[in-house]
């Protein structure tokens, strides 16, 4: 603690006391100094300060004093350092608290508060309450070689998982957890059995075990033809966005909700992202997240841009679904901002949120499945039931889409009308014995193995970020053989995001295959999925 601590001499008290900002433009390492001073009596706040810190004050005020503190009758100063941060959340509740009860106490705190991130709101009879971005913050203690955080007791269970992430990656993180004010004082002042712990925290494998009791669809229930199952294989293995097309009920969102269930558990550093993401949200972390398990992301058409994309302080739901699936039902209805918004980190893999006086960047590299009807009143092209809608109708429907969002979406699939009056998407769970979404995940887990050392080569992980730079190495063929092949397969007024796009997919399917070497047939796969020949085949143009 940076403290001159003279017992009896009020006068030469000083407090530092570590905590944290939500300002993503800098560093977010902050302290709140506290110190006597002369003047009129109470507690002065020095700093952009919001509203709700100081209501912050407050309560930590009538916290401290319903714990026996007595604020004395001198002027008491709080002061923000750096003073040119914005200073707003109920996450300072805890480091003020913790300032005034060093400053008027006749005691030495046995631990050096600037060294640690005090971040919890406060209730006025002295609960501790969670607050959103714990995780932000702690990955900044890390990242500062602070010696750790103090929070809520419900915060720790996201911080636990935090923990385990950071030992996969072999970085060290401390964090103690507390239910009351008066413990964390107990703590500061070095009392005997006061230390915040994890005792009553579920272990990994509780966390696991909730993973796995929760509902999650999977194909074992549902036929899928060759042609849907090795849509999902590649879209599973190389993470490729996808759009399905077809007639109300034909299973497409049905396909999509299982194809969740095919993609690996996160890496570390992927889980580590993700938690942060999800901790700057108000919502709880599901026990999925928490264990590491990729998200499913369903967000209803009539969505905002910001709840979408995101805004400066709340990640939207493309961030939410990190290293995961982000299902976009009806798509020709979201909104036309919300829709173009997506360009960015279909490319990127990143969503950067640009106001007046701040900058965030939220990562958001995720899987995009779309669905739409073929016309507004979804039976174009079906041979059970007449489309009604005029020709003007079905032309407005399909310019929603605009044609670069289009074209960098990966994969484009009709999905095959039903035609029989029953059901044949339905199919009784392991009926070969095998679970057939195990045994799919299993060829996804090892396409990917088979193409890491040769993309890890080229800085990439997953075929969808193949780069135009060095392509027809990647594919395994000469420059001068690849255009020769392009050419004669795919028309030359196609774009040139297309034709990269068509080989990528060539290469997870070779992937799958376990061939080192893209085969012409598998250019020719690919080139069936994309944005152009899967209109041909719908009849909306002409090749």
């Amino acid at each position: 603690m940076d403290a001159g601590s003279h017992e009896g001499h009020f006068s030469e008290k000083f407090v530092a006391v570590g905590v944290g900002s939500f300002d993503s433009s800098v560093s977010r390492s902050m302290k709140v100094e506290a110190s006597f001073g002369r003047g009129f009596s109470g507690i002065q706040m020095i700093g952009n300060i919001g509203s709700i810190v100081e209501d912050g004050r407050e309560r930590a005020r009538m916290a401290l004093e319903r714990l026996g503190y007595q604020m004395p009758a001198r002027k008491m100063l709080l002061s923000f350092t750096p003073g040119d941060r914005k200073v707003d959340g109920n996450h300072f509740d805890l480091g003020l608290a913790v300032a005034l009860a060093c400053l008027t106490a006749q005691q030495v705190p046995k631990v050096d508060l600037s060294r640690w991130v005090f971040a919890a709101e406060i209730g006025i009879g002295g609960q501790l309450r969670a607050i959103k971005g714990a995780i932000g913050l702690a990955v900044d203690c890390m990242a500062e070689g602070m010696d750790g955080i103090v929070v809520a007791n419900d915060n720790a269970e996201e911080l636990q998982a935090l923990q385990t992430a950071c030992v996969d990656l072999g970085r060290p993180l401390r964090f103690l957890n507390f239910q009351t004010l008066e413990q964390v004082l107990d703590w500061v002042w070095g009392k005997a059995g006061a230390v915040g712990g994890l005792s009553f925290l579920k272990s990994p494998q509780n966390i696991a075990n909730e993973a796995d009791k929760s509902p999650s669809p999977n194909f074992d229930d549902m036929i899928l033809d060759e042609e849907l199952k090795q849509v999902a294989l590649v879209a599973a293995t190389g993470m490729h966005s996808l759009m399905l097309r077809g007639v109300p009920g034909c299973g497409k969102s049905m396909f999509a909700k299982r194809l969740v269930s095919l993609l690996p558990k996160l890496s570390a550093e992927e889980h580590l992202t993700l938690l942060q993401n999800c901790s700057s949200h108000r919502e709880a972390m599901s026990p999925q997240v928490l264990q590491g398990c990729p998200p499913f992301r369903n967000p209803h058409h009539f969505a905002s841009a910001p709840a979408i994309l995101g805004a400066g302080a709340l990640p939207g739901e493309a961030a939410l679904a990190y290293g995961g699936i982000l299902f976009m039902d009806e798509f020709p209805e979201f909104r036309r901002d919300v829709i173009e918004g997506l360009r960015e980190p279909l490319e990127t893999g990143e969503i950067v949120v640009s106001r007046a006086q701040m900058k965030r960047v939220w990562k958001a590299d995720l899987m995009l499945v779309a669905a739409a009807n073929n016309c507004p009143c979804g039976w174009r092209g079906s041979k059970r039931r007449r489309c009604e809608c005029h020709e003007t109708r079905v032309v407005a429907y399909r310019n929603r889409l605009s044609g670069p969002i289009l074209d960098r979406i990966d994969l484009h699939v009709n999905m095959p009308e039903r035609s029989e009056s029953s059901n044949p998407l339905f199919a009784a769970s392991r009926t070969e014995g095998v679970s057939k979404t195990l045994t799919m995940k299993a060829m996804v887990s090892e396409a990917r193995a088979f193409g890491l050392e040769r993309n890890k080569s080229f800085g990439i992980k997953l075929n969808k970020q193949i780069q135009t730079q060095g392509l027809a190495e990647i594919l395994g063929w000469t420059a001068s053989a690849l255009d020769t092949c392009i050419s004669s397969i795919i028309p030359s007024h196609v774009s040139s995001r297309s034709v990269v796009r068509c080989l990528r997919i060539a290469r997870t399917l070779a992937d799958l295959k376990s061939n080192p070497i893209v085969a012409v047939d598998d250019i020719r796969k690919a080139w069936s999925w994309q944005a152009h020949q899967s209109a041909v085949l719908r009849g909306e143009i002409f090749n």
